[in-house]
Parts: C-alpha cells; structure tokens; sequence
C-alpha cells in the first residue's frame, strides 16, 4: 500500500555529498558555448587585422609607384636641359636612432661626415696601394684623379635629383590596430645624369 493508504514508504538513505558534488558541477553546456564565441571573436579580430594589412600593403605599394613614376618623369624632363644641377652630395658617417631607439628606420637622424673621410674609407681601399693613384694620374684625362679628391662628387657626374610625394589615408582598421595615424606621406627620389653632352 501507498502513502495515501496511510502507510509510509521505505527508507531511503541521502549521502549530503551527493548534493555539494551536484552544486558543484559547472555547466558544462553553457561554458564550451562561452569559450567558443570568445575563440571566434578572436579569430575574427585576428582575421580582420591580417586582412586591412594586406589591402593597406597594397595601396601602399601602388602610391610609392605612382611617385616613383612622377619623380622619374621629371628628372627625365630636367636631363634634357642644359642646367646643371647644384645638387650637393651629403656624406653620411653613421645614423642615430629616432623615436623608436630602432636603427635604420624611417626616424633616424643621419650624422653628417666629411669628404675627407670618404676618401680614405671609401675611394683609397678601392686600389692595392696609394701608389697606383700615380697611373691614374699620368692619364691626360684627369676625370677619375678629380674624382678622387672631390668635396662633391656628384657635379662630376652632373647628376640631376627629382622627388615627389604621395599621401594616402589609412584604412580605419590599420589606424586603431596597427598605425596611430590617419594618414602616411610617401617619398620617391629619382637621380639621372645629365643628358645634353651624353651622345
């Protein structure tokens, strides 16, 4: 017979363990379903950046052409003029980092040197030994001997410079990810020797 009957039912015996190991299972559900959205959001956010990065590369590839192309154009044009360009030669001794303390990047600061010292790093270690100079200058033509001993040697070779920039804005995913900034100034330098005593 049955409770209702009046009669109670056998006794049935509760371990409380049972009730702290059931409060304390996770949700197993709930939880993979979390992890998983937040692995995707990751992925997208990483996906995304990859992606802006390679459009962003294009374009900028494609602007530093399109200066390129102009800077080269005009130094053809001015070649084919009969002016010689004052350009001075800037020598170079080494470089100090910019902002960023990484060298040889677009920050860095060049730290000027003289001829005197292109000279004798640079144009002397070209030869054996001093004395070949001699031969050169036993040469009637004294280009190369003038060379040599040039405080500018780029009016020997009458070199002209042209440059030209180019500014392109950046993707809004490139400035908030990768690049504190709206827009990027591209330059292109084009050197040609003169052309009006050439042929």
């Amino acid at each position: 017979m049955g409770e209702a009957d009046g009669e109670e039912g056998p006794d049935v015996a509760i371990n409380p363990r049972q009730y702290v190991a059931i409060a304390r299972q996770p949700a197993t559900g709930s939880f993979r379903t979390g992890q998983a959205m937040v692995e995707f959001l990751v992925a997208m956010v990483a996906l995304m950046v990859v992606v802006a990065a390679l459009l962003q590369s294009s374009s900028l590839g494609r602007a530093h052409t399109d200066a390129m192309l102009r800077a080269r154009m005009e130094v053809g044009r001015r070649a084919q003029q009969a002016v010689v360009s004052m350009e001075e030669s800037r020598f170079i001794r080494d470089w100090t980092p910019g902002n960023d303390n990484r060298r040889y990047t677009r920050d860095d600061q060049p730290d000027s040197g003289m001829a005197i010292g292109f000279q004798e790093f640079v144009v002397n270690p070209t030869v054996p030994d001093l004395a070949d100079w001699a031969i050169l200058e036993s040469l009637p033509d004294q280009t190369l001997p003038a060379l040599r001993g040039a405080s500018n040697p780029s009016r020997h070779f009458d070199l002209i410079k042209a440059t030209e920039s180019e500014t392109i804005t950046l993707l809004p995913a490139v400035q908030h990810l990768l690049y504190r900034s709206s827009t990027v100034t591209l330059e292109a330098e084009a050197w040609m020797p003169l052309l009006e005593n050439l042929y």
